[in-house]
């Protein structure tokens, strides 16, 4: 059958205020709708990855229609297991497979496939879908409508008020299979199926709430007679956020054999934490590769200003360093290996009055004492070393150093314990 279905916003979305929706309302009721193969659509399409389980028993019984001489009732129990998917392209698709078994016990097997493709979604209003199904179901007496089939349908989804309210609601045209009313045989008809379900919480999970649908013939025959009228009040709880259980019983008031009598209706709907649709995946690693390429460039710019500040540092050093031999000014390192700790806090001084700067003071005592004292330099420092030599007391020997000169310091001076002996 084809079934055209409009869903409003699932249970997930914040209740609001009433506004035009309270005018649908009123058009919905006064509108009643659908048929048993079509299926209430809770909140829009599914996100891409999502799904919804849904299992339905329903028991319902058929009266001969009027006219008949026969009066017999035959029941129907029917099992709907069903899945819906999220697919990435936007929309989803439902795969039933409803089991009918007649009153002789017989199992009938069918096969129920819907596409629904969203044409509203958003927090701020219904969610309204239209869904293309089919559906194939071996035809079997006694009068029966859409046993096989296709059919569209727009399908509406909201939350109402401040209390919650929930309401679902479709409106729908199949070709389906009816029987023949005045011999065997069945024929092909037309039908346009309209229904609304309204729920009002109670708290702790639970609900109640109504079903009424139309079917309305618009070919065949008996067109006249393709005509139903359905109630079916209902109570629903919810245990968790994404399971539902649904008991509804109601009957058909307008007694035309097109839909069952009396009806039995439980269904379970679980719809398991989805995980984050595909398409915001890659949304979000398309941005943490941008985040990725910008600090890449702002890294290899950090990376070119110290360069250029390394290099900067470098000619400026060369300019440090050739000012400070003009100006004669040292940067030195003292070692003591004199023995004792006067004779370097005199070398220490003479240097400060010579106009040098000591960098660092170094104690020797595990080293071996020695008697002359020396100076090594840096290279590039042989001259000023060589002044600084001959200007300091008990300096006998002044060459390269070896090991290098720790950092900061142009010499080294190595005092021995005959430093100061010869007088300034």
């Amino acid at each position: 059958m084809l079934g055209l279905s409009v869903s409003m916003e699932g249970w997930e979305r914040e209740p609001r205020r009433v506004g035009w929706q309270a005018g649908l309302v009123g058009v919905l009721l006064a509108l009643p709708v659908a048929t048993a193969a079509l299926e209430y659509r809770s909140g829009g399409v599914l996100e891409d990855g999502a799904t919804e389980h849904r299992f339905g028993v329903e028991r319902f019984s058929w009266a001969e229609p009027p006219g008949n001489d026969a009066e017999s009732r035959d029941d129907v129990l029917r099992l709907s297991p069903s899945a819906r998917f999220g697919l990435a392209a936007g929309y989803d698709l439902r795969v039933g497979l409803p089991v009918q078994q007649e009153d002789d016990r017989r199992d009938l097997h069918g096969v129920e496939l819907e596409l629904g493709l969203p044409l509203r979604e958003g927090d701020a209003g219904p969610d309204v879908t239209l869904a293309v199904h089919g559906r194939l179901l071996p035809a079997d007496p006694p009068l029966g409508s859409g046993s096989d089939g296709l059919g569209v349908a727009v399908h509406l989804s909201d939350r109402l008020g401040e209390r919650g309210i929930r309401l679902d609601g479709y409106l729908g045209l199949e070709r389906g299979d009816a029987a023949l009313r005045d011999g065997p045989g069945y024929e092909a008809v037309n039908r346009l199926h309209y229904a609304n379900r309204i729920e009002y919480p109670l708290g702790a999970g639970w609900g109640v709430g109504a079903d009424v649908r139309t079917v309305i013939g618009l070919s065949g025959e008996e067109v006249q007679n393709q005509f139903a009228f359905v109630i079916r009040p209902g109570l629903s709880y919810r245990p968790t956020a994404n399971t539902t259980l649904r008991a509804a019983a109601g009957r058909e008031l307008a007694d035309r054999g097109v839909e069952p009598e009396s009806t039995v209706q439980l269904s379970l709907t679980h719809r398991p934490q989805a995980p984050a649709p595909r398409r915001e995946l890659q949304a979000r690693l398309a941005e943490l590769e941008d985040r990725h390429e910008r600090m890449t460039q702002e890294q290899t710019g950090i990376a070119q200003r110290q360069a250029r500040q390394a290099g900067r540092l470098s000619e400026h050093g060369e300019v440090i360093d050739l000012v400070k031999r003009r100006a004669g000014t040292l940067e030195v390192e003292v070692v003591n290996r004199s023995g004792e700790r006067q004779h370097a806090s005199e070398a220490v001084a003479r240097l400060e009055r010579l106009g040098h700067h000591v960098v660092r003071r170094m104690e020797r005592p595990e080293a071996s004492m020695r008697d002359a004292s020396v100076v090594q330099y840096r290279e590039a420092y042989e001259e000023a070393a060589v002044e600084l030599g001959e200007a300091l007391p008990g300096v006998q020997e002044v060459y390269r150093a070896d090991p290098p000169i720790g950092p900061g310091a142009d010499v080294r001076l190595i005092v021995g314990a005959d430093f100061g002996s010869d007088g300034e």
